[in-house]
């Protein structure tokens, strides 16, 4: 995907959580990383109107198996015991 495209997809997203969803954008290309070293990166951070945190992966057309897989596993990844994040795919 090309850098404008991904651009332009993650700002609908953005749109749609905040303005429809009503979900507050925490953090934007949020680093992951394991052992000091990154590893991937969240597209963004979102809150929901009753405070869950999500992971979100945005994807201009569709999402496949291993996106699922991907956004799960940073989901996973940067989840603590005290605080918890949700994966959410948005093409």
């Amino acid at each position: 995907m090309s850098h404008r495209k991904g651009a332009s997809s993650e700002r609908i997203a953005r749109y749609i959580l905040e303005q429809i969803f009503n979900y507050k954008i925490v953090d934007i290309s949020k680093e992951i990383s394991l052992d000091g070293l990154q590893i991937s990166e969240a597209d963004l951070i979102a809150e929901d109107p009753d405070g869950h945190l999500y992971l979100v992966e945005v994807k201009a057309g569709y999402a496949d198996v291993g996106s699922l897989q991907q956004v799960y596993a940073n989901s996973q990844l940067i989840s603590s015991p005290e605080v918890k994040y949700k994966p959410l795919v948005v093409c």
